[in-house]
């Protein structure tokens, strides 16, 4: 016979918990007196559990009268609580929620359970939006630009909050080839960080025939047929991970070897160890990030560099963050997709930019997310396969 405890009502019997157990005794005597063994299962799910058989501790988590009965009971418990009684800090109390347990202790408690009679089992089953809420809750952050358009590109994007993850790939971008390779695994979850979908805005010199255009929408709708006919889970985190601790931009300062100074939204202001030349530092950055080209543009004669702003990803095509590096007194903008207005724009105001790539200082840091995404299920005892997918190279310098 197996009794699982629950949130039993306290009485003003001796002793005063447990009396559901004592009435269930007086209810169904006979089940008690036929069952060979009696298995309480108490306090698990926030630590590892043992099975305890000494009949004054087993009468503390099942306090019956009958002592023949007591003699054949054991109690499955977390040893932790019985050691330290550290279940006595929530006890009974408001904070005595279901977030208290964790997957890794539940099933190590259901795979003991399963030995008393002969029996293995049990995994830690993740939803996708268990998933969505394990990443909201220690991987990113809230999203540094604070609009509804940039809310809307944070989470589940597109598919099923309640299917049981099968598999996970990390991507930056998730072009058709990416998806696909996703569907081959049998993987059902793609977590990525830049736009699913084409969706450019009209451009007042191109015709509205030519901009209509059927192709963008039939590549459009094919992304949608991989996903719909796949069941592939779209999860996207976009500003959140360029801002999270940890994330695009402080990747990037550990990684290039630089100090923090300052964390502003959506980017950070950073100092060398020592001061640098301009090339010198374009080499750090492309021996680092290995992207295909780097792009130095703006004050080409900087001969010292001693402080950078970083911003991940499409900073560089904003004259405002140009602005913004200069009043903070940086040399260099650390950023991607750099235009001939914002090139000549630094160079007016004497500072440079380095220019690795969109995809390259993202994808690093994507990786990033990766590994940290691994750790975190690994500790909660989700046994769900993830792999990144790196995103094909689209450019090459000759």
């Amino acid at each position: 016979m197996f009794v699982f405890t629950g949130a039993e009502e306290l009485s003003y019997e001796k002793p005063y918990w447990g009396k559901g157990y004592r009435d269930a005794l007086n209810l169904y005597p006979h089940a008690f007196e036929t069952a060979r063994r009696v298995v309480v299962v108490d306090s698990v799910g926030f630590g590892e559990a043992g099975l305890v058989r000494e009949v004054s501790l087993v009468w503390e988590a099942f306090p019956v009268r009958d002592k023949e009965v007591l003699g054949r009971t054991s109690v499955l418990i977390s040893i932790k609580g019985l050691s330290d009684n550290v279940y006595l800090s929530f006890y009974h109390t408001r904070i005595d929620t279901i977030e208290k347990l964790e997957c890794i202790y539940m099933v190590d408690a259901l795979k003991k359970l399963g030995r008393v009679f002969g029996r293995e089992g049990g995994e830690c089953v993740v939803r996708v939006k268990d998933l969505v809420e394990i990443i909201e809750s220690s991987i990113v952050s809230k999203p540094c630009i604070d609009n509804k358009e940039e809310r809307g590109k944070n989470g589940l994007v597109m598919g099923n909050p309640d299917d049981d993850v099968k598999g996970i790939v990390v991507a930056w971008k998730p072009t058709r080839d990416v998806l696909r390779r996703a569907a081959k695994l049998g993987y059902n979850v793609v977590i990525f960080h830049e736009d699913l979908l084409y969706d450019f805005k009209p451009h007042p010199i191109v015709k509205e025939e030519v901009w209509r255009n059927p192709a963008k929408a039939r590549v459009n709708a094919d992304i949608g047929c991989i996903i719909l006919r796949n069941g592939l889970n779209m999860v996207r985190y976009h500003t959140t991970w360029d801002d999270a601790d940890g994330g695009n931009n402080d990747v990037l300062v550990k990684d290039l070897g630089l100090r923090l100074l300052e964390r502003l939204p959506c980017s950070r202001l950073a100092e060398l160890s020592s001061p640098t030349s301009l090339e010198e530092f374009a080499r750090r950055v492309a021996s680092v990030l290995k992207p295909p080209h780097v792009i130095v543009a703006g004050n080409l004669n900087l001969d010292r560099v001693e402080r950078v702003l970083v911003v991940a990803g499409g900073g560089a095509k904003h004259p405002a963050i140009v602005d913004e590096a200069a009043a903070l007194g940086a040399q260099v903008l650390l950023s991607a997709d750099v235009t001939a207005d914002t090139m000549f724009y630094a160079y007016e105001l004497g500072i440079a930019i380095v220019d690795p790539g969109h995809h390259a200082m993202e994808e690093y840091g994507m990786k990033e997310f990766y590994r940290r995404l691994k750790e975190e299920l690994g500790r909660k005892g989700y046994n769900v396969p993830v792999e990144f997918i790196e995103n094909k190279p689209v450019a090459r310098v000759i």
